[in-house]
């Protein structure tokens, strides 16, 4: 835990401890740090991680700098070898996908209203939200563009998992209290979402089986868990039931205009 003056490219680098040969890391861009992604590299680990506009580009055959604008409205969707930044020289994978007009649309709005003033977006970086650019140092053997678009989109259920604490589990509600308390209120609820995740989420993904296969919505449990906790835990002792109540009330609904969490984790195989 940190101050909120401590931003996330601050602590960049700080999870390399725990980071395995052959680990992918799928990194939002607030974690976008070059030599947080040349130490993940010499590691033997693997990232995806959109790119922050105005890095620095380069031809890695001739080494001149890439005018990618101009590069993505001669080939809307790119996939190639480049050299990002001045001083670090990281040599990956850049794929650039176009997106839909509409999602196009929104990114600028949001853009153009954020209340950090000091952005004031150029025309070609409003530009540029046309398309998803990642910066990865996966092979196209390994994945294809589309696989690492359908792959980083599976990052929004660290969001998801965000939205289920502090709207259920109340993470960001706490009253005029010492520094310390809060302290021991967070730990104690960590405490608690790590068991939640362990013996309540993970059961459900990995036993349930309702009678119309629908796989169990991390929302809609958290919220069951909150309203019906004692519940819950009188029928601790009798999974049967308990599951089967999960399953007629937890469940995905069934919807054609998009797919959730677990059918995409699925459709990547």
């Amino acid at each position: 835990m940190s101050p909120f003056t401590i931003n996330d490219q601050h602590v960049a680098s700080t999870m390399l401890e725990f980071v395995n040969r052959g680990d992918l890391l799928i990194r939002d861009l607030g974690y976008f740090v070059l030599n947080a992604l040349t130490s993940l590299q010499q590691r033997g680990a693997f990232f995806i991680t959109r790119l922050r506009h105005g890095t620095v580009l380069s031809n890695p055959h001739n080494g001149k700098r890439i005018k990618l604008l101009r590069m993505l409205r001669k080939h809307p969707i790119y996939d190639s070898s480049v050299i990002v930044g001045t001083r670090e020289r990281l040599n990956v994978r850049l794929i650039a996908l176009p997106v839909d007009p509409v999602i196009t649309a929104q990114r600028r709005r949001r853009l153009k209203a954020n209340r950090d003033h000091r952005l004031n977006p150029s025309k070609e970086h409003l530009a540029l939200l046309g398309w998803n650019i990642f910066l990865l140092n996966v092979d196209a053997q390994t994945l294809s563009a589309h696989d690492v678009a359908a792959l980083y989109g599976l990052r929004w259920r660290i969001e998801t998992i965000f939205k289920a604490w502090k709207s259920h589990f109340h993470l960001a509600s706490f009253h005029h209290v010492s520094a310390m308390q809060v302290k021991v209120a967070l730990y104690v609820l960590f405490i608690f979402v790590t068991l939640f995740h362990t013996f309540i989420v993970g059961t459900s993904d990995n036993v349930m089986v309702n009678k119309e296969h629908r796989p169990i919505s991390l929302l809609k449990l958290s919220r069951c868990f909150k309203e019906q906790f004692w519940a819950v835990a009188l029928y601790m002792f009798r999974p049967a039931v308990l599951y089967d109540q999960i399953s007629y009330h937890c469940a995905y609904e069934k919807r054609k205009d998009r797919i959730n969490y677990h059918q995409k984790l699925l459709a990547l195989g």
